[in-house]
Formats: C-alpha cells, structure tokens, sequence
C-alpha cells in the first residue's frame, strides 16, 4: 500500500481516496501497542494523503491478486516505450523553435529574400542559414547556431546545471562550442547568481573583507581580551583549561589554569586582576557561553564595562588573545614533558611573555606597566648581576613611543590584510543574505557538505562590517530563533532575481563576437 500511493503520488495529493486492502494487520496498524519500528516509518510515510482504509476478504480480491501474480519470466527486458516516440537532436529542436520567435524568424525571412530591411547587407554579414538553421557569423571562422530567447535558459541549463555548476567563464566557453545568442556574458551571470545550487556550496576565490581596528588606549589596563584555551589533559590538580586576559596596551597577558568554561572562573579571575590593576572601560571576548551568560553581562553592567563580543567565527577581532593562546600552547608543548603535570608551567609562561621584547610595541610588557626595573623570576644569576639598577626611562616615553608603533604596524597589517581580499558588499537593512556554515560533527566526511546555510534577512547593520543576521519572518528553521553576528566575509547574497536582457542593444557587443 506504501508503495503503491508513493508510485501514485502525484494524483493522490489533495485528494480523500480509500485504500481497499486484503492486509488486516494494515488497518490495525494505528492502534498497536508497542509500534514495530517499520510499521511506524511506514505510517510516516503516508501522512501526507488524506486517506481512509478499508478491509476485505481475500477472496473478494481475485482481480487484484491477477495482476500480481502475472507471470514475468526473469530474463524477460520490459519494453521501454519512450523508444518509439520521436526524439529531435538539439539542433532540429533550436530550429523549430527559431521559426517561433518573432525577430528571428524576421532575419530568416530577410535572408531568404522575402523580406527587404535597410539592414539587409549587416544582417546577411552577420547571420547565414544552413539546413534550414539560422547560425551567426563568428570572426574566428566558426558558425554558431542562433539560441532564441525563450530556450536560453534550457541551454544554459545544458551547459551550466548538468554538467557541474562551473563559473561564469567555463558556461560561456561550453556555450560558444555550439550556440549564440545576444548579451551572452550578461545573461549568463544573471542566471549563475540565480542559481540556488552554486549559492549554497560556491566559495569566492578572494574574500570580501577590510582590516580594522579599535582606537589605541593611551592607559593600561583600558582595554582587556579575553579567550579560553583548552582542554587539555585534566592535570593533577583539576585542571582543564586556561584562561588568558591580555592588556591591549602593554600586551601584558595573565595567563590563568581553570577547571571549566564556566562564567564563575572568568568573574574571579577579573576581580583578582582589579585588585591591582582597577577596573577596565572595555573587555573583548568571543561568544563562548562564559561570556554571553547573563550573570557575565550583570558583572559588565554593575562596574560599568563596556563588553564587546566579536563577530561569529571571526577569531581575529580578539587577536591579541588569540596570538597569546598560539605562545601558551608553544611554551607547554616545548616545557611539559608529564602531560599532567602542564598547569605547574604556567607561572614560568607568563613571565615569559611579559618579559619578552613584543614585536609590535618593541618593549616589553613589563616596561610598559612597571616604571621600576623587576628582579628575574627565573634566578638567572647572570641577568642579576648585569641588572643596572639606575636604569630609568620616563613612564610616559616608553608609552607614548608603544603607541605610535602599534599604529604603525596597524597601516602595516592592514595594507597586507585589504591586499589579499576585495572590498566588501555593503548590506542594507533587509537584503537577503547566506551566512557561511561549519559542518555538523557527524563521524562523515565534511567534504560535500554545504558551504553555507540561511537565507536569512539583515536586521540591523553595524560598524566594521559587521551585521545582525535573523531568522525570516516565517522560515524560522528550528525551535530556536536565529539571530547572531556576521562579518562580511562569512555572508554572501542570496539568490539573485533573473535579470530581463534587452537584445535590442549594439550586436557587436557580445562575448563571442571577439
């Protein structure tokens, strides 16, 4: 009976029909307790008809058991009927249509000589009939059969949807093997952005994206960045992962073992670090869950901090984080040598990374935080005895000279930054867009799984490219709302309405004619 409505199915929906069966068991199916599993995924299967079923004896089915018990010899090949109808090559079906449209049926005329134009000589330069098929003139030599407007969209349908989705370059070149048209290249983008397939698994070759960044503070301990790293092998004493709050001034890292992800670490550790430092104006995160909890927020807005999240999957908006987590791992890899033994390191590591000279600021962290020179941690004895301790530089020089080189290597890595991606897309509020999509975690290869996901809609546009994305009104596509933020280059447009082509433009102005 499944089988049957799903051969069925396209006269059957919409429809009450009544399903006359000699299967007792499918009109009790329903109202078994417990469900076999088949007979469920059986029912499923048939919620979408509005149907009733009704039981007879078998006895009273002679005319149904007939047909299914036709003898079929197994080797016997059933006849395909579609053999016998008249099939048309590409070429006679491009011909009868020609005949069809008005404009070209008229350059037909013309060359046959029952038409005069004032353009006679142009067109006949132009166009030639071969077999009763108008074909264009090409320079090169080659003759192209004439495409009428209203199979354009089959031919490239021929040269684009079936054999792979290539770009607009590839379509045109397996276009102009055999066909022409007018405004080709046009009409061709115009159909490659409609195109819902390439929409959802093409990436573009160069990213559309721009560098930027935040106003440099003039203070320490103004503006804080903070991420998670881990896990790692829980260590003896519990511990899983690491904390790293970094200054964006000084680039003096706190570098902290925790035992989770939770907020209540993140809290403590920022109340430790004030105790000495005071409270920062600004602190940058992603959106781990630590940092979009409400009991972070109500942190933030008690001591009136000012909390950034970054956009999704943007992991170089918190950069300067991200930079310390790729030297924590590289110091624990290098120093660790029992796996749970990482988190008695830590110490050294961070007076590592603040006694190291920084490559953007050109002192080092702690130069830029202390204006006294500090004894070395590590018990070098050799540092200490060379250690000039009337060595004073002025606090404010020292900081003033790290501003101007952060702003320096900012022009620099902008520069190298904008020169690898295009100038992004401006999004207005409501335009259509698809959001890139990391695949799910399915133990599958993630090879063919699409690039991105969506549509959704633009709610609102914010600053450094930056965009609230939502759910459509109506397509909402699971329980959950969908509403985050997206850079540029993690969105492209949504499919693009087929675009109307004029071919009563210049006829020299074609991609073919070159």
């Amino acid at each position: 009976g499944v089988a049957a409505c799903e051969r069925f199915r396209m006269f059957l929906l919409g429809k009450c029909f009544t399903i006359v069966t000699d299967c007792q068991a499918m009109t009790t199916a329903k109202m078994s307790k417990p469900m076999i599993p088949k007979v469920a995924r059986w029912l499923l299967r048939l919620l979408e008809y509005d149907y009733g079923i009704i039981h007879r004896a078998g006895s009273t089915m002679s005319h149904v058991d007939a047909l299914s018990r036709a003898p079929v010899r197994g080797d016997e090949q059933v006849e395909d009927v579609s053999s016998k109808i008249l099939t048309l090559t590409i070429d006679d079906w491009v011909s009868t249509m020609q005949r069809q449209d008005c404009k070209l049926n008229e350059i037909i005329r013309i060359i046959e000589g029952k038409d005069d134009d004032n353009q006679r000589s142009d067109i006949k330069k132009s166009f030639c009939l071969k077999n009763h098929r108008l074909f264009r003139l090409i320079r090169n030599g080659s003759n192209l059969l004439v495409v009428p407007k209203g199979m354009r969209w089959r031919i490239l349908k021929f040269c684009h949807d079936d054999v792979g989705h290539p770009g607009v370059d590839g379509t045109l070149k397996r276009i102009m093997q055999h066909f022409w048209f007018p405004r080709m290249r046009n009409f061709t983008k115009g159909f490659i952005k409609s195109c819902i397939e390439c929409c959802y698994s093409r990436e573009p070759i160069r990213k559309e994206c721009e560098l930027y960044g935040m106003e440099v503070p003039k203070l320490p301990f103004h503006t804080l960045h903070l991420d998670h790293l881990g896990p790692f092998v829980k260590s003896r004493r519990g511990y899983e992962y690491v904390l790293v709050i970094v200054d964006a001034l000084t680039r003096y890292s706190v570098v902290i073992p925790t035992r989770s992800t939770k907020t209540k670490p993140v809290v403590d550790a920022l109340n430790d670090l004030t105790l000495f430092f005071g409270l920062p104006q600004r602190i940058v995160t992603d959106r781990g869950t630590a940092f979009t909890s409400a009991a972070f927020g109500n942190y933030c807005e008690a001591n009136k901090i000012q909390h950034i999240k970054v956009a999704v999957r943007t992991p170089r908006s918190n950069g300067l984080a991200e930079r310390v987590n790729q030297a924590v791992l590289a110091f624990l890899r290098a120093s660790t040598s029992e796996a749970k033994d990482w988190d008695t390191h830590v110490r050294m590591l961070q007076w590592s990374l603040n006694t190291k000279v920084n490559a953007t600021t050109k002192f080092a962290p702690i130069d830029l935080v202390y204006d006294f020179p500090l004894r070395d941690l590590s018990g070098n004895l050799m540092l200490a005895a060379i250690q000039n301790e009337e060595e004073h530089l002025q606090m404010n020089g020292r900081r003033s000279e790290a501003i101007r080189n952060i702003k320096l290597a900012r022009v620099k890595w902008k520069a190298k930054f904008d020169a690898r991606h295009i100038k992004p897309v401006r999004y207005e509020e409501g335009a259509l867009v698809l959001v890139e999509a990391p695949p799910p975690n399915t133990g599958e290869s993630k090879k063919l799984h699409p690039k991105y996901k969506g549509p959704y809609v633009v709610k609102k546009v914010l600053r450094f490219d930056r965009y609230v994305v939502e759910d459509i009104e109506g397509m909402q596509r699971t329980q959950r709302h969908y509403s985050q933020i997206a850079k540029s280059d993690k969105m492209k447009p949504w499919c693009a309405l087929f675009p109307e082509i004029d071919d009563d433009g210049d006829p020299e102005d074609t991609i073919n004619d070159e």
